[in-house]
């Protein structure tokens, strides 16, 4: 719609989907934390090795598409195993107890991971990686 003349202004993230001849601001930046549940078996860190060899649960709207932390990875030549794909984050969070699955959420998600207390955050080890949006 927006090449047609239908649109005049989309917000978009950056996922690699806009196409490069569209003129594109960043709006902000946002930080990805790691959350799992407060009995899992993960330390309070977790190294890249960690991270990949752990299963995660995977928020994804489009299944044929990567989702942001997926692309950085791949860019990195490594991917996560995701044993569980879901739509919304809310609802990820509430699947979390009782499980040793990783949830990669973004930061403005933090306070609902602190306010659950069958949650915890984990913090990325230095050498893991750093994902941004």
């Amino acid at each position: 719609m927006l090449e047609r003349g239908k649109l005049d202004l989309i917000l978009h993230p950056d996922d690699g989907l806009l196409p490069s001849h569209f003129s594109s601001q960043r709006l902000y930046s946002e930080d990805w934390i790691c959350t799992v549940a407060r009995q899992s078996k993960f330390g309070d860190r977790l190294t890249l090795k960690q991270y990949l060899n752990a299963e995660h649960l995977v928020i994804t709207t489009i299944l044929s598409v990567q989702n942001i932390p997926d692309k950085q990875l791949a860019g990195l030549g490594v991917k996560r195993r995701s044993s569980v794909r879901m739509l919304y984050f809310g609802a990820a969070l509430s699947c979390l107890p009782g499980t040793e699955l990783i949830l990669t959420l973004t930061n403005g998600m933090r306070e609902m991971v602190e306010r659950n207390s069958t949650l915890r955050l984990v913090k990325r080890h230095k050498g893991c990686v750093h994902f941004i949006s």
